[in-house]
């Protein structure tokens, strides 16, 4: 994720000098009491979504006309969705979501849910009654995610007010809306599944600090089981947070057990509402491991029958000793996991893996092992950003800051949850960085505390110097903002990259790492409207632009970043990354027309210097007898047409 932009920095009106030297003749109880029930005026919803939508469009504004121009999708699962939204649109089935010009001539196999589809095709319906279709796409991939963070700003704010109630609201929704995740996945054209699991990530946050309501666990159930059915990005983090309800269960927090009863009631009644509406009838048995199908419905009914038992067994494990109740409780909860996992492995072996179980091994060898946002913090820092050693270093931050706040007896009970989850967070992203792309919104209720408290103490402590307690609590303010961290992670890695830059020793050599590591300009409609001026035909294309392709023009393509059309994706990085005879075997097979390569894209390509891997030799001009360049001259995007007379 980029960093890009300033950061400004919202505090509390300062507390009266009356009032501050009232309170400072109270005991701590009397202060915390004080300071949780300032009666400060709130800003209405009315103006947290006018701000929340201001911050967007201020942060965004350059990227905003430039997309209503060209639809610059900033990924390639953003043009996916769009073309998924269009045959949907256009009358291909509810769940039928394959994609039919990918993958020439048998079409690309695919496992979205149509639940993401929906919101974002009804957008486009409605700015259709004012526009042209096309801008009405991208007025509809602007708003979609302002949307999206305007209701995490409420949920959060909610969460927040739960924990805090003299939250400050304008604090807690700029540590919403700058958080690094938000500015990357609520940006303009980010219409895939993410944010939407964002959202329901942030509804189980509520959920989990609301456990004392009866909706509380209702609502972590059902937010979990939405968040499965729409993708299984983060299905180990949402299994750590039901861990962790065993755990309130097994220390006497949820003592009556009411906690997971509901959470399992919720959990199997929204799976098994919401599967018909993923799953065609024909397909309920089918055993899918990378998305939602009877393997994954098994598991949450499996989990949902085991909490139901140890709901109900709650007063028959409950012993005149805590310990000895914490032991039978956790022997028992123990027990049933190890049963549903053994019964899983029994029934779906071949899922054992987890999502990407079906997987050959030469695509494993060749494609998904250096695909680095799949693998833990270390690999992603040493291969794609260095400086995001920082946001390790900024969560256990948060983590310490709220320890300290626990042990001076700063929070309400619940709180333990929200820091619980922050730091399965942290270790979960040693397996895979991705978790912290949903488990930093976890920072943002216990930074407000942080802060706010602060503020009370310096406004406290410099009483007759308050310029000194804006200026320190304004640090401390800049401190709980991710970027910042991560701005802090590249200054700690910037020596690091100046040691081990690519020393260039030629004038190729140097042209050549000059396309590798210029902007990507391979997406936007002017680049592809030569490619969409040419005779309709069947491309060969760049790994990570075969969406792109299927957005701005009528070809179909051979694929793109999607696991379950392995072969399309072994014959794309094998040809740009084989010599010359393997190549030529494999555009005849693919019986194709046209090559396009985007003069960046050398992902699959050992050697980008080399001279016999197509790849390098496309790039540098050394282009084969059954290949002819028509793209012109400068283009990004270089098209060449297969003189099959030649091959």
């Amino acid at each position: 994720m980029s960093l890009y932009g300033r950061k400004f920095n919202r505090v509390k009106t300062p507390i009266p000098m009356e009032k501050t030297n009232a309170m400072s003749a109270m005991n701590e109880k009397d202060q915390n009491s004080a300071i949780l029930n300032d009666g400060e005026e709130k800003p209405s919803a009315a103006k947290i979504v006018l701000w929340t939508s201001l911050f967007q469009l201020a942060w965004h504004f350059r990227s905003i006309f430039p997309f209503l121009q060209e639809g610059s999708f900033q990924d390639s699962d953003d043009f996916l969705r769009l073309h998924q939204i269009r045959n949907w649109i256009g009358g291909q089935g509810w769940f039928d979501v394959s994609v039919p010009r990918m993958n020439f001539p048998d079409g690309g196999d695919m496992h979205w849910s149509r639940m993401v589809d929906a919101p974002i095709a009804g957008l486009i319906w409605i700015f259709d009654l004012f526009t042209e279709t096309v801008i009405a796409e991208r007025l509809a991939a602007i708003v979609w995610p302002t949307i999206l963070i305007i209701a995490c700003v409420f949920v959060l704010l909610a969460v927040c007010e739960k924990l805090f109630p003299a939250t400050n609201r304008l604090l807690a929704l700029l540590f919403v809306v700058t958080c690094i995740t938000s500015l990357v996945e609520y940006a303009p054209s980010r219409i895939d599944h993410h944010g939407v699991q964002i959202l329901f990530y942030c509804l189980t946050l509520l959920g989990l600090v609301n456990a004392d309501k009866w909706f509380g666990h209702y609502l972590v159930g059902a937010s979990i089981a939405f968040s499965i059915v729409i993708g299984l990005d983060v299905v180990l983090l949402l299994v750590f947070i039901l861990a962790w309800l065993g755990i309130e269960w097994v220390f006497e927090i949820d003592k009556d057990g009411k906690g997971l009863m509901r959470t399992s009631a919720a959990m199997a009644v929204t799976s098994l509402l919401l599967y018909p509406l993923n799953v065609v009838p024909a397909n309920w048995l089918v055993e899918n491991c990378d998305a939602i199908s009877i393997v994954y419905l098994s598991a949450i009914l499996l989990i949902s029958l085991s909490f139901f038992t140890l709901s109900f067994a709650t007063k028959v494990l409950t012993f005149e000793t805590a310990v000895k109740t914490r032991i039978a409780r956790l022997t028992a909860g123990a027990a049933l996991a190890l049963a549903s996992l053994a019964i899983l492995y029994g029934a779906y072996p071949q899922c054992s893996a987890g999502p990407m179980s079906g997987i050959s091994p030469e695509l494993n060898a060749e494609w998904l092992s250096n695909i680095v946002e799949a693998k833990g913090l270390i690999a992603y820092i040493r291969e794609l950003d260095p400086s995001w050693i920082g946001i390790p270093l900024y969560l256990l931050a948060i983590i310490f800051a709220g320890l300290y706040l626990m042990i001076k007896g700063k929070t309400p009970p619940r709180f333990l949850a929200i820091w619980a989850t922050l730091v399965i967070c942290f270790f979960l992203g040693f397996v895979q960085v991705r978790a912290y792309r949903i488990g930093l919104f976890a920072t943002v209720p216990i930074s407000v505390m942080i802060a706010q408290y602060f503020w009370y103490w310096a406004s406290k402590r410099f009483q007759s110097r308050l310029p000194v307690a804006y200026v320190a609590t304004g640090l401390v303010g800049l401190l709980m903002l991710s970027p910042t961290w991560q701005l802090i992670g590249k200054a700690m890695t910037a020596p690091l990259l100046s040691n081990t830059a690519v020393q260039v020793q030629s004038t190729t050599q140097e042209e050549a790492q000059q396309a590798l590591f210029e902007p990507a300009l391979c997406n936007r409609a002017s680049d592809y409207a030569f490619l969409a001026s040419l005779p309709k035909g069947n491309i060969l294309n760049g790994i990570n632009y075969g969406p792109a392709i299927l957005v701005f023009t009528e070809h179909s393509v051979t694929g793109g970043n999607y696991h379950r059309n392995d072969k399309a994706i072994l014959d794309i990085q094998r040809f740009f990354g084989s010599e010359q005879d393997k190549a030529l075997e494999i555009i005849q097979s693919r019986n194709a027309d046209y090559v396009m390569l985007c003069n960046i894209e050398l992902d699959p390509i050992k050697d980008p210097f080399g001279s016999k891997l197509m790849g390098p030799r496309l790039i540098r001009g050394n282009i084969p007898a059954w290949l002819e360049k028509i793209s012109p001259h400068g283009s990004h995007v270089l098209v060449y047409r297969f003189v099959k007379t030649a091959a």
